[in-house]
């Protein structure tokens, strides 16, 4: 019996029944409201349990069901995986998302772990947000019913919005991603999903079907898209979807444009989740905006190994930091990694959690990756390490310098003596092999 474990423990029943663990029955007393089910954890990016999703066993409806949204759960701002995912996402700068815990499931299973999990509702701004503190690039792999098709289409302007470049992967009539990649394999999924066609491109042909390029249907489509276009923050993309419409309704770029201007928007159905609270709503975050390069790429390789973070706490990396916010942050991050150094892989997701634009670090760790290896990283490390401490250390010269000419003494002295040996020493560990 659920409640009578949950009041073995000390929860509160109205608590417990408020998180929706619970519920009222006729005769007053509660019971399991997720009984009978195989239960799903839902994490928060901190790896907090925060939801559960359950699945039913045998026969029943609904055969899903999500934990009621409460103070610490808001399924419009919440995704099943998430903490998994997020350093995969990040190392491969994209993100597939799924719709079910099973899709889920067999795709990373299966290798394939840059994916995550709506929970039973349309992607929302808050979802577009939260994805693109880890990448640009999303792909969606929905399914191919109504459904899927309408949660694609609903989606587009908050992608847009925010400046994120979604496609869709479109899989056979009547598979879903658990049952494709179980029948095809990892490599047949990974190479369908290069073919991913952009989202605006295959929302366009759907609307098109029946489309007889009389004036009234291209009235319908230039309404129906303008609300979509003018939401684009980047207008080369623009340019590149005008141009496609022309195409399609044969008809002049310019004349298009036109069009759109002038276009009466058609009526968009409000999604209800767009009116929870923003998932940075209370939460001051740091912006990134003057903090030195060199910084950005130390911090963000600093985050991408642990070898790595223990060679920036190991040399004194955080007192070099010239950003009072961010060196803040990081001295959260050292400490936990110093109290408990199994828990790395958490690190950039509370980097991530508290800062404005956490993609200018995340990027960095992307290219280097891509470009370069390992080699290159270190190389990169060290050399940003060294520009980093050693501006560091010239201030500190320049600052005790001043301080002699004015009042000389011997501790002075031997301080300023001391700076100018570690900036030597500095050198030498610039040219010396990463951990000696």
């Amino acid at each position: 019996d659920l409640t009578k474990h949950l009041r073995s423990k000390g929860a509160p029943t109205g608590v417990v029944e408020k998180l929706g663990l619970i519920k009222k029955n006729s005769k007053g007393g509660h019971f399991d409201l997720f009984r009978d089910r195989l239960m799903f954890p839902i994490f928060a990016i901190d790896s907090e349990v925060i939801g559960f999703g359950g699945r039913v066993i045998d026969q029943g409806q609904p055969k899903y069901m999500n934990s009621v949204d409460s103070p610490v759960f808001k399924k419009g701002q919440s995704f099943y995986g998430l903490d998994k995912a997020a350093k995969f996402i990040r190392t491969e700068d994209c993100v597939f998302v799924v719709e079910g815990y099973m899709d889920l499931l067999a795709l990373y299973s299966h290798g394939i772990k840059n994916v995550v999990a709506t929970l039973g509702t349309a992607l929302t701004e808050n979802h577009v947000r939260l994805l693109k503190r880890w990448t640009k690039n999303v792909i969606l792999v929905f399914d191919g019913d109504q459904a899927g098709q309408t949660a694609s289409e609903r989606s587009l302007v908050q992608f847009f919005k925010h400046d994120l470049m979604p496609q869709i992967l479109s899989l056979p009539d009547g598979e879903d991603p658990d049952d494709f990649i179980n029948k095809n394999g990892a490599e047949a999924f990974l190479e369908k999903s290069q073919n991913a066609e952009d989202l605006f491109y295959n929302c366009l042909s759907l609307w098109m079907q029946g489309y007889r390029g009389q004036p009234k249907d291209k009235i319908q489509l230039i309404d129906k898209i303008s609300p979509l276009l003018n939401s684009l923050q980047d207008n080369r993309l623009k340019q590149l979807y005008i141009e496609e419409v022309s195409r399609r309704i044969t008809e002049e770029p310019q004349k298009v444009f036109a069009w759109l201007k002038g276009a009466k928007p058609a009526p968009q159905q409000p999604l209800r989740e767009e009116s929870q609270p923003s998932v940075e709503e209370g939460i001051e975050l740091i912006s990134l905006k003057g903090v030195a390069k060199d910084e950005l790429v130390l911090l963000g390789l600093s985050l991408k190994s642990s070898k790595y973070m223990d060679f920036f706490d190991l040399h004194g990396g955080l007192e070099s930091l010239t950003h009072g916010k961010l060196k803040e942050i990081f001295t959260q991050v050292v400490t936990k990694y110093r109290q408990e150094p199994g828990s790395f892989d958490k690190l950039a997701h509370l980097v991530v959690s508290k800062v404005k634009n956490p993609e200018k670090i995340v990027n960095l760790i992307n290219i280097s990756s891509a470009n370069d290896g390992t080699d290159r990283d270190e190389e990169t490390l060290k050399e940003c390490f060294y520009q980093v401490k050693d501006r560091y250390l010239q201030r500190k010269a320049e600052q005790m310098l001043v301080e002699l000419k004015s009042q000389p003494s011997d501790d002075k002295l031997e301080r300023f003596v001391n700076i100018q040996n570690e900036r030597k020493a500095l050198k030498e560990l610039k040219k010396s092999p990463l951990g000696e």
